[in-house]
């Protein structure tokens, strides 16, 4: 036979069940016999109570919170990634000075001396470097008027002028590759490595941002949960005084639940401080429009945690290989290193270079004076014993080496990540079904240690245990999602297509 207060605790679990609005795995009153008790009576309030939070839900659903909105508040504005941007500004303003080295170069000069020898010249020119071999090419014209001394005679032109051009290429050193051609290519290997370089940042910053959404959700989530344990007390207080006031119970009996009472509020009270402070960290990467944090609320919670769609390139041919941006970065540098290789290791041979010139005057010139030159000629210029050049050789032989070594450890290392995340994937999905039982189970056995607390056939201990355990099941079913969560997180980073 059922004691007094049977029908106050079936009212409750109705109450409870009518409310919903508890995210999936929250420490909920379980369906059973007692809340068959509310009665067909009460049909018409609940579906009303029901088409009310379904209506509240669609609403809110618009405003939940998901990943890719965070992701997209990265993408539109982090200071970190801000830093990336403007690396990446800084290495094509390298680039474009590089390439500055083979701009044309225009020269020019006018002279009038008096004297002994007075006289006028004009020089105008165009000076080409070019990246072919090293080939330098000159074209200019000059006119002179005057008197010029003996040792001077080349400075006398035609009336109208003279025409020449020249080019001067080296013989090795320089030919295949010179300083110029070298920085140019290294600056443009370098805009390469900075955009690799964002990349790394946007996959860091979307990885520690997934985290930190995952940590709120999950404290959201546990949050809620405590807060029913609360009500739970709160409503067992009240059923637990009415019936000591008629003399049912002992009044140390509501003595004893309000000392739970105030253990689970102060549960409550820490649980919420862990969740503002998860809201906090997560506001570093959910920012406004114009770059301010902003945290997000508790109404924007939502009840599944979710990856946006994978990124994978479409023409990718290997589906199996990684995008790691490091990779990118450290291939990039390594390209640098040997490019800086192969100078050192040309700047060890002899600098020879090859020159020739051929000009021509116009109008009257002086008798002793030929209308055509041509000439040829060889410069040589060998530093002995090359301790410059080779060390500076040997130096760029290490670098390449480290770099070298550097590349195989973090290939092999994300290869490890890889294999590791996938293992954490396979273990979090088995976990999560056998979480959710155990919590299914938790809130049957809970459920009946109060039914059976209300009939005065078990103590208040006892049902204490009987939450307690089922509210760290709710939680651990709800972990288990996020640890599934995390773990998809993970896999997708350490291959790059997060």
């Amino acid at each position: 036979m059922k004691r007094a207060g049977t029908d106050t605790a079936a009212r409750n679990v109705c109450r409870v069940e009518a409310t919903g609005g508890h995210a999936r795995g929250a420490y909920l009153a379980p369906r059973n016999r007692k809340s068959q008790s509310c009665g067909w009576a009460r049909a018409g309030a609940f579906g009303f109570a029901l088409a009310t939070v379904l209506s509240a839900t669609r609403a809110a659903a618009e405003t939940v919170l998901t990943l890719a909105e965070v992701f997209s508040s990265i993408d539109h504005y982090n200071p970190r990634l801000e830093v990336a941007r403007a690396a990446e500004r800084e290495a094509e303003g390298h680039y474009l000075n590089a390439r500055g080295a083979f701009d044309p170069n225009l020269i020019g000069g006018a002279t009038w001396q008096g004297g002994t020898y007075p006289s006028r010249k004009i020089d105008i020119g165009v000076y080409q470097p070019t990246p072919l071999w090293g080939l330098d090419l000159h074209a200019g014209y000059r006119i002179s008027d005057g008197d010029f001394p003996v040792y001077k005679g080349k400075e006398f032109t035609g009336s109208l002028g003279e025409l020449s051009a020249s080019a001067s290429i080296p013989i090795y050193r320089g030919g295949p590759i010179d300083r110029a051609r070298a920085d140019r290519l290294q600056a443009e290997i370098g805009v390469v490595a900075a955009r690799a370089r964002l990349k790394a940042e946007r996959l860091a910053l979307r990885a520690a941002a997934a985290a930190a959404y995952a940590e709120w959700v999950r404290l959201s989530w546990n949050l809620a949960i405590d807060i029913r344990m609360l009500e739970l007390a709160e409503e067992r207080q009240a059923w637990i005084e009415a019936k000591a006031e008629m003399g049912a119970l002992a009044p140390i009996v509501a003595v004893d639940n309000r000392n739970l009472l105030v253990v689970r509020q102060l549960r409550v009270v820490e649980t919420k401080r862990q969740r503002d402070q998860a809201a906090v960290r997560l506001a570093l990467y959910l920012r406004t429009d114009d770059g301010t944090m902003e945290p997000p609320t508790q109404d924007r919670l939502p009840d599944r945690l979710s990856l946006p769609p994978e990124e994978m390139p479409e023409n990718r041919e290997d589906r199996g290989a990684t995008l790691r941006p490091e990779v990118d970065v450290l291939s990039a540098q390594s390209d640098i290193a040997s490019t800086e290789l192969r100078l050192r290791q040309n700047s060890i041979a002899p600098d020879a270079r090859l020159h020739g010139f051929v000009a021509r005057d116009f109008g009257e010139t002086k008798a002793d004076l030929d209308e055509r030159d041509i000439g040829l000629g060889v410069t040589l210029r060998w530093p002995v014993p090359l301790r410059r050049e080779r060390g500076a050789r040997d130096a760029a032989e290490g670098r390449k080496a480290a770099i070298g070594a550097e590349l195989q450890w973090t290939t092999d290392q994300i290869s490890a990540e890889v294999d590791g995340a996938d293992i954490s994937v396979s273990a979090a999905n088995q976990a999560i079904a056998l979480a959710d039982e155990q919590r299914t189970l938790a809130e049957r056995l809970a459920e009946a240690e109060r039914d059976t607390f209300q009939e005065g056939f078990s103590t208040l201990i006892i049902v204490n245990l009987r939450e307690i355990t089922a509210a760290e099941a709710a939680k651990a079913a709800r972990n288990a999602e996020v640890a599934v969560f995390l773990a998809t997180l993970e896999a997708r980073r350490a291959r790059g297509t997060l």
